[in-house]
């Protein structure tokens, strides 16, 4: 944070809904469906923390929505009903599509809500494990708690904690013991309004996190702006040495880009659960499926080899 030059916390004011079932959302939230399948796989509990949750279910029909979502969820359903692509039930895509579908069920339009994370990973909590959400922004928290609420009547033994605090505080401070003990899985996905400060923030607490929850999975959400942009965070995870970091970046094609306010984005992935190989067939099925994106998966020791560092 020193290098940064950042000391303090600026709450953004960014509402998710303009990015709410884009393409891009599909692509997070598939990545997202993946590591908490191969968590539930466990018997032994796990906390999934949510440091920027939104929301939690977005109204696809608002004007700020109608943007992005017709290329990214809107098109997924209608592919996939088309063409039988991802038909397993334990495929990511499909799973991510059976979430969607069950709070939409009889609505007209179709799909005219859309599960943020927060939702998607409550809906996957078993007796054993628990969630905790974080939103610092009044109107945004009160939706939440309402978003939650309402997922009780789908999952009622589904335990999610939500907390209206600065997250990457509470995860540096108040993260209890108990917690740290077991496994978890933590999603990163802030607003980046200031991109440095979030970027900023977030390295902090994966350095953090990394010796102090050490059977967590982190996974870091951010966007693609230039390849320069993306060099330079590739040589930060570097230098944080943290050991290696699996990445997986997921940009549109000029067919599936059309009227994509972001074009590319990527989650990195410290400690995850699931395969180079795997994670990068899934997403080839929806790069397919939504009309074309550039996929790369890559192990972070793998691009500093490339460049020879």
């Amino acid at each position: 944070m020193v290098d940064a030059k950042m000391d303090g916390f600026t709450a953004s004011r960014y509402d998710h809904v303009c990015q709410a079932g884009s393409s891009l959302d599909c692509f997070k939230h598939t990545v997202l469906i993946g590591l908490l399948q191969q968590f539930t796989q466990d018997a032994s509990p796990f906390t999934y923390v949510d440091t920027h949750a939104g929301r939690g279910v977005y109204d696809l029909i608002v004007e700020e929505a109608k943007g992005n979502f017709q290329n990214g969820i809107a098109r997924l359903c209608s592919r996939v009903a088309a063409s039988g692509v991802a038909n397993s039930r334990c495929h990511p895509l499909q799973e991510y599509l059976a979430l969607q579908g069950q709070v939409n069920k009889g609505t007209m339009p179709p799909h005219p809500r859309y599960l943020g994370s927060p939702c998607i990973s409550h809906l996957f909590l078993r007796p054993q494990d628990q969630a905790i959400c974080f939103e610092y922004a009044v109107d945004m928290h009160r939706e939440l708690v309402k978003s939650i609420a309402s997922m009780q009547r789908h999952h009622p033994h589904a335990r999610t904690t939500i907390l209206q605090e600065n997250s990457y505080w509470w995860l540096l401070h108040h993260l209890p013991s108990d917690v740290r003990r077991g496994r978890g899985l933590v999603l990163m996905d802030p607003p980046y309004e200031p991109y440095d400060e979030y970027m900023a923030w977030n390295l902090y607490a994966l350095r953090h996190l990394y010796h102090t929850w050490p059977a967590s999975c982190i996974a870091v959400w951010y966007p693609c702006f230039t390849d320069e942009q993306t060099e330079a965070i590739y040589l930060q995870f570097l230098y944080l040495d943290v050991g290696d970091i699996l990445i997986a970046d997921f940009g549109l094609t000029k067919e599936s880009v059309v009227g994509a306010s972001l074009q590319r984005s990527a989650l990195a992935l410290l400690r995850p659960p699931t395969t180079e190989q795997r994670l990068n067939e899934m997403l080839q099925d929806l790069a397919q499926l939504i009309g074309g994106a550039d996929i790369k998966v890559f192990w972070i020791s793998q691009w500093s080899q490339r460049r020879g560092f």
